[in-house]
Order: structure tokens, then C-alpha cells, then sequence
């Protein structure tokens, strides 16, 4: 497996899609720190946007700009795979599609997260150049979840934010390899996975927004929705924002899951299938 998974390896740094989506999450990085420091400047100071916890804290979500493109272009090189017969020729070269489609999945996870911390590497850098990176005297100004205020992103927080992330993303990932290998063209995957995304996301929000005080409701959707987790954030009488343990411990439990699930549903529906 592990020179199937080189092989991946190599056609991803080769892969134009691959290029793309790396120039493209560098300009975004680029227009999102003018943006924030254009408000900065018409803000006339109030909240400082343009700081490097804000940056790096706006960044993380797999619904918002990049967050979004990741898998929409891992699904592009996925099918791929199967349009242009690499997979077939794997196959007929004796490889077993087991270790082809768990080739394919870790190759998946490194195009994921290469792409995504070198955003959030290149978001956070500017941010620290033109604002500093302070999480004890500087606010984080939240563009989603819970809102906009005077709140702190403490160092644990942006840690648990960043394990959360991770994981969140590797379930994205096998998600979106599992819906690729199932149609095997771009047409209804993107569509499918992105629709996944955005409503388990706005599911989040609602409910988060109008049901808090539901203790059942919200511990539900903490084990059963993958990017609840994100979105289950507070704010101490201080301003320091944090999650709760049964949010991380369901954080932890539905993503890998879920990822458990996709995987081996794909692997199952992999190998029983004939590729042609």
C-alpha cells in the first residue's frame, strides 16, 4: 500500500487542480487580510479585525470561503482517478482495491489538510504582521457562530478550535471520498457534499441560536452533527471564550464516527463494485 500511496503522492504534487486550489487559498489569505483591514480602517478603530487570532479563528470553518473549496477540489481529483482509468489500471496491475482505496483516502487527507494550513498558516501570518496575535488583551471578532463582541480567544480555545477542525475535516474528507467513489463523476458529488455541508451547518446555527436552553436538544446534536462542535461555543463573564467537555468528548466521537462510517462504507461499495 504504501507505494500506492506514494503514487498518490506524486500525482497530487503534479495535479493542476492541486496548483490551483493552493494559488487560489494563497490569494484568498491575501483579499481576506485587505478586507479585514479595510473595515479596520472604516471602523475607525472600535473592533480590531485585522489581528492574528481573529484571522486564524475565521478561518478554520469548512462552510466559509476555502473551507469550501478543499473538498469540491479533492472531489475533482477523485474523480479523476476514475475518468481518466488510473484506478483501473491499479487495479489490472494487481493491486487489491482495499489497499487502491485506502491509498486513495490518506492521499485525500494530505491534499485536505497541506491546503489547509497553508491558509490558515498565511491568514494567521498576515494578521500577526498587521495586527500582532494577543489573546489576552486583544478581542477576537467572531464572523459567525455566536456572533461579535468583546470575547478572547485564549490559547486553549484556539487549540481545541484547531483539534476540532482537524477532525471535522478528515470526516469531510472521507465524506467526500466515499460520494466520489460512489458516482465516480464530478456532476452530483460536488452538489451532494456540499449540501451535507451547509446543512448540517445552518442546522447548527438554528439550533445553537434558538433552542440553547434545550440541555437534551443540544447534547444531541452534540453526538449526532459533525460541525455542531464549531458552533457550541461560550463566553465566560470575562469575555474568554471556551467549549464545554461534553461539546469536545462529542466533537471527538460523532466526526471520527462519521469517518469510520464513510470509510468503510466506501471500501465495502469499492471493492464490490467493477471498474471499467
Amino acid at each position: 500500500m504504501a507505494r500506492l500511496f506514494n503514487a498518490f503522492l506524486f500525482k497530487i504534487r503534479r495535479d493542476l487542480t492541486f496548483r490551483i486550489t493552493l494559488i487560489v487559498g494563497v490569494a484568498l489569505a491575501v483579499v481576506m487580510a485587505a478586507l479585514y483591514g479595510l473595515i479596520d480602517a472604516l471602523d475607525n478603530g472600535t473592533m480590531m479585525y485585522l489581528t492574528g487570532q481573529t484571522m486564524l479563528i475565521n478561518s478554520v470553518s469548512p462552510v466559509q470561503n476555502f473551507g469550501l473549496a478543499i473538498p469540491i477540489n479533492l472531489i475533482s481529483f477523485t474523480c479523476l482517478e476514475f475518468t481518466q482509468g488510473t484506478i483501473r489500471n491499479k487495479i489490472i496491475a494487481g493491486n487489491s482495491k482495499f489497499k487502491i482505496y485506502m491509498s486513495l483516502l490518506l492521499s485525500g487527507l494530505v491534499f485536505t489538510f497541506v491546503l489547509l494550513f497553508v491558509y490558515l498558516g498565511l491568514c494567521t501570518l498576515l494578521g500577526t504582521i498587521f495586527g500582532g496575535f494577543d489573546i489576552v488583551n486583544k478581542p477576537v471578532v467572531l464572523l459567525s457562530g455566536i456572533g461579535s463582541g468583546l470575547m478572547f480567544a485564549t490559547g486553549p480555545y484556539i487549540l481545541q478550535t484547531l483539534l476540532i477542525s482537524i477532525l471535522i475535516y478528515a470526516m469531510v474528507t472521507a465524506l467526500a471520498i466515499f460520494i466520489a467513489t460512489a458516482f465516480r463523476v464530478i456532476g452530483p458529488t460536488i452538489p451532494i457534499v456540499v449540501i451535507t455541508l451547509m446543512a448540517g451547518y445552518f442546522a447548527s446555527v438554528i439550533i445553537f441560536a434558538g433552542y440553547r436552553d434545550n440541555t437534551g436538544l443540544m447534547n444531541t446534536m452534540r453526538f449526532i452533527n459533525p460541525l455542531f462542535g464549531l458552533i457550541d461555543v461560550t463566553a465566560d463573564s470575562s469575555g474568554h471564550l471556551g467549549y464545554s467537555g461534553i461539546t469536545l468528548i462529542g466533537s471527538v466521537v460523532c466526526n471520527l464516527g462519521y469517518a469510520a462510517i464513510f470509510t468503510v462504507a466506501g471500501c465495502l461499495l469499492f471493492m464490490k463494485r467493477d471498474v471499467k
